[in-house]
């Protein structure tokens, strides 16, 4: 959540679990509603337990990095950060013929104790479609008839790390990502790739004072740098860390050496420029960055802060 550090209330309130869920998020994040439209004939015994295309899953979407086991009563569950949850495949899942394994779509197979990326996110029993007396709360009956919320998944992937690429890969990568998505929070700017693997952070280093763009790096008053690694904004502006929400992990991480960041500077500063403010845009010109590959040119971007002078807190 963020708050404004001068009257240290906050601006953004925390809910319901899911609903944190959708904070945490980020740009991107979607809520399916509960609706249903078909029941799950033919849905059981040694089929795989996933979505139906033609029923909607009351969830957040955002990103998960997990562990896959099958148990020995025959059920999947996933485990984050300790926790362990039954889970529900994306659409188009199946068993293996084995039954040791599970399928995507494309046939990928992802086996017991399979590390895996993801989207999707926790779900409250009571809002699976059919209710108390349909398919999942039989399932989760047989499966964990402890269970309050299971997760349910709409991509799966092999997990990926980043610590295992070489640096010459690490540099690729900020090479050839796309900065599309801005994230608000705080008197600096953030522009990351959309798969959060690629940010450009842009901040002063001094909160207490006021702006005085045009700002040329290299600037003692700013900090500018390129980061890669996996999940870097996971949790960005938000002090409510949730069990289920993947950790971030940085891999290298590169000064800005050349460039002119450029944006109308508020009235309001500090602290007190959360909420008074407005959205914020800026635009970095000639911007360069320093790798071991030699110097990465990253052309002219533009980016927009929408909750300036927010923290979390």
């Amino acid at each position: 959540m963020r708050r404004s550090l001068s009257v240290g209330t906050a601006i953004v309130a925390l809910g319901a679990v899911l609903v944190a869920c959708a904070e945490g998020a980020g740009p991107g994040t979607t809520l399916a509603s509960t609706t249903t439209t078909t029941t799950h004939s033919g849905l059981g015994g040694d089929r795989l337990p996933v979505q139906l295309p033609t029923e909607e899953y009351g969830h957040f979407r955002a990103s998960i990095t997990g562990d896959l086991v099958l148990e020995p009563n025959g059920c999947w569950t996933i485990t984050l950060n300790g926790q362990k949850r039954v889970v529900v495949f994306p659409v188009g899942f199946e068993k293996s013929a084995d039954g040791l394994a599970m399928l995507s779509p494309d046939q990928t197979r992802f086996e017991s104790g399979a590390a895996v990326d993801g989207t999707g996110s926790p779900t409250q029993v009571v809002s699976l479609p059919d209710g108390p007396d349909g398919y999942w709360s039989n399932y989760l009956a047989f499966c964990d008839p402890t269970a309050n919320e299971v997760v349910v998944l709409d991509e799966v992937d092999r997990a990926w790390d980043p610590n295992a690429l070489p640096e010459a890969e690490l540099v690729k990568l900020a090479r050839t990502a796309e900065f599309g998505v801005s994230w608000g929070c705080g008197l600096g700017f953030t522009l990351s790739s959309e798969d959060q693997r690629v940010v450009l952070y842009l901040d002063p280093t001094d909160f207490g004072s006021a702006p005085t763009p045009p700002i040329t790096f290299p600037d003692a008053a700013w900090s500018g740098r390129v980061v890669v690694g996996k999940n870097l904004l996971v949790n960005h502006c938000d002090d409510v860390m949730e069990y289920w929400e993947p950790e971030s992990i940085v891999a290298a991480s590169w000064e800005v050496t050349e460039g002119v960041l450029d944006f109308e500077a508020p009235t309001e500063v500090g602290f007190d420029a959360c909420g008074t403010a407005g959205p914020v845009e800026a635009s970095l010109t000639g911007a360069v960055i320093s790798t071991p590959d030699g110097p990465l040119e990253l052309g002219d971007l533009t980016m927009v802060n929408e909750f300036y002078g927010c923290f979390a807190g």
